[in-house]
């Protein structure tokens, strides 16, 4: 294909999608009632590089927001997205941890471990003294204190 020459076929334009292959502005129906525009928008939630005609759901871990996406967006440390098609990530649940850039499934805190709403992206250890078994702890006033003749004595204890 020799782009830019108006005799040969052009590729969609990215951030758009060409259901009927053609690059033409407008195609008028057989009736001459209705006109239309085969290049359409890249609809949210999915991308269109170059000569898409089927629009691409973005990956688990990224998102695409509005029309006319070329690529999807990668998901920030401390959100994800579970599913294909996402507008948006989603901010990591109390319990879990969401460390890495395109995150598509939160790492449970494991025992020992917690992390609430307010804190950072990873989880956190319980502290001295305290000591918990439980997975996906969601705040550190639920690690417990340890029992009458035990040692906690490091932090993340878990049994």
């Amino acid at each position: 294909i020799l782009e830019g020459s108006f005799k040969q076929p052009q590729p969609c334009k990215e951030g758009s999608f060409c259901e009927w292959a053609t690059g033409d502005s407008t195609v008028v129906s057989d009736t001459a009632t209705d006109v239309f525009s085969p290049m359409r928008p890249c609809p949210a939630g999915h991308y269109c590089p170059k000569g898409t005609y089927i629009p691409i759901p973005a990956p688990r871990g990224s998102y695409t927001s509005g029309e006319g996406n070329a690529a999807a967006t990668t998901c920030l440390p401390g959100t994800y997205t579970p599913y294909e098609g996402f507008q948006s990530c989603i901010s990591c649940s109390a319990g879990y941890e969401c460390v890495d850039e395109g995150t598509s499934k939160p790492v449970a805190c494991q025992p020992g471990y917690f992390r609430s709403a307010r804190d950072s992206i990873s989880c956190r250890q319980c502290p001295k003294g305290t000591y918990s078994t439980v997975i996906g702890l969601t705040e550190e006033s639920l690690c417990l204190p340890c029992n009458a003749g035990l040692v906690c004595a490091l932090d993340g204890t878990s049994n």
